[in-house]
């Protein structure tokens, strides 16, 4: 949903203090009827999977290396888009709902942490709570990164998330 991701990149952006954030997150995993969208996002990651593969001759392995995949992929809609707009919002949303999955199952794989449901004026939208406690959205991220491209890029995005180099 278009407008969750907006009202998400809002509480991202300082429209609601960590507090609120992580009470909102507890509240949403703890309702009923999580477990089945959240098994939704594992499906999609697997589809990501198979897109890439299919579309693109690129094997994802859920590594952080992969992630550079997912931004040439980004990059070659950039583009296939350029000059004749965006697609349809619903197009935007499977695409955010399919890569973001994959983002965030390879974060979650590799630097541990939780999946949950972020709710926020009656819309939920998957997120993940690293480890660390780091919260983050990465269907909106993929969204974003087609909306406004590279500057929006999911590879950066990701780097961020883990924090500096070792």
């Amino acid at each position: 949903d278009p407008c969750a991701a907006g009202r998400v990149r809002d509480l991202m952006n300082g429209a609601a203090d960590e507090r609120e954030l992580v009470r909102g997150w507890l509240e949403a995993v703890s309702r009923a009827g999580v477990r089945a969208e959240l098994e939704a996002v594992f499906a999609a990651a697997a589809e990501a999977i198979a897109f890439a593969r299919r579309n693109f001759s690129v094997e994802l392995d859920y590594s952080d290396g992969s992630i550079a995949h997912i931004e040439s992929i980004m990059e070659n809609f950039d583009r296939n888009t350029s000059g004749r707009g965006l697609p349809r919002a619903e197009v935007l949303a499977q695409f955010g709902r399919m890569f973001g999955s994959y983002v965030g199952e390879v974060y979650r794989k590799n630097h541990g942490g939780a999946w949950g449901m972020i709710s926020n004026d009656g819309n939920s939208i998957p997120g993940v709570q690293g480890a660390n406690g780091i919260l983050f959205w990465p269907w909106a991220r993929v969204e974003n990164r087609m909306r406004q491209g590279p500057e929006e890029s999911v590879l950066d995005y990701y780097l961020h998330l883990m924090g500096p180099a070792q």
